[in-house]
């Protein structure tokens, strides 16, 4: 009787858990459909390689790069360089998951009302399977949404979209010189005012070693110190830009000052650091299509440390113990 009664209660049990596992699925399709529902564009943000923003001040070209890790994004107009990459990710995923809040009209003889007899923008999509091409027009009565023709018929849609149609070129540029996170590196190098020294990491452990004038075996490092150079390093911004005449602008320049180069789990990057006609600190890099950057000398007076800041002292040396600290990515 008991073994009857196990049965039962395991094959309701059995149907409790289909019921539920059929449940879900229908529950995350139809929330699937309602997302979906008055999208403009079937392919999504990983599908695109190619994005053209004109107005009547500027034409922005992004274009998508997904086999090269260092830079997957590209400014290609007005001049080619890298792309912040976060900001463009970001507008192409709001791009490919644009819709529309109200078909106002198909092909309407009068775009006057709508601010489309003369866009503000068009915006051209190059897609996996095909292209787009969207209009913007003026703001709703409202101001909360904005005016597109798409494919001939005119809709309204959220304004957020003009957030990044309204950007300038210097707002879609990479400003990071360097883009890794500390658990990736294998080793800094560090070489100018005739010394050169090497931090190397293994499992979150940093160990120092002077290369010049005169080669010496590593020795543990202070982590408390290592890491604020490290987080500074990775953080390092581009003030202003130098894309024209690069090379006639570092022979005015001189000989690099200071040198940089970081060995990843996934390649090396390296920068050399300059000091220009008025003092400012300019700096290139061996990522490919970046320009000259002018950074902070604050920054630099926080990365360019000598060997002796770095070591860890003799006393904990001996004891074999190293101070912890949190790495910041």
């Amino acid at each position: 009787m008991k073994f009857k009664t196990t049965v039962v209660m395991a094959g309701i049990l059995a149907l409790l858990i289909v019921a539920l596992y059929w449940s879900g699925v229908r529950r995350d399709e139809k929330k699937e459909a309602t997302e979906a529902a008055g999208r403009f564009f079937s392919f999504s943000e990983s599908d695109i390689a190619e994005v053209t923003i004109t107005d009547s001040d500027k034409t922005i070209t992004l274009q998508s790069v997904p086999n090269n890790p260092n830079t997957p994004y590209l400014i290609t107009a007005p001049i080619e360089t890298v792309a912040d990459d976060g900001m463009v990710s970001s507008f192409f995923f709001q791009l490919a998951r644009l819709k529309s809040e109200r078909k106002i009209a198909e092909h309407p003889a009068d775009l006057v009302p709508f601010g489309l007899d003369h866009p503000a923008q068009s915006v051209q999509i190059v897609a996996k399977g095909g292209g787009d091409l969207i209009e913007v027009g003026g703001k709703s009565i409202t101001g909360r949404g904005i005016y597109l023709k798409v494919g001939g018929a005119v809709h309204l849609v959220e304004s957020g979209i003009t957030d990044y149609l309204t950007k300038s070129f210097d707002d879609f540029r990479r400003r990071e010189l360097f883009s890794f996170f500390s658990s990736d590196v294998q080793s800094i190098q560090f070489e100018g005012g005739g010394e050169s020294i090497m931090l190397t990491q293994k499992k979150g452990e940093w160990m120092v070693r002077r290369l010049l004038p005169k080669p010496e075996p590593p020795i543990k490092a202070d982590t408390s110190k290592v890491v604020p150079v490290v987080s500074r390093l990775s953080a390092l911004r581009g003030r202003s830009f130098i894309d024209e005449n690069r090379e006639g602008r570092l022979t005015t320049f001189g000989s690099p000052f200071f040198r940089v180069k970081i060995v990843l789990d996934m390649g090396t990057q390296e920068g050399a650091f300059y000091k220009g006609e008025t003092g400012a600190i300019y700096v290139t890099t061996t990522t490919p299509k970046t320009p000259i950057y002018e950074v902070s000398s604050e920054d630099l007076a926080v990365i360019q440390q000598p060997m002796a800041h770095f070591v860890l002292p003799e006393k904990e040396q001996k004891v074999g113990t190293t101070r912890r600290v949190a790495p910041t990515d």
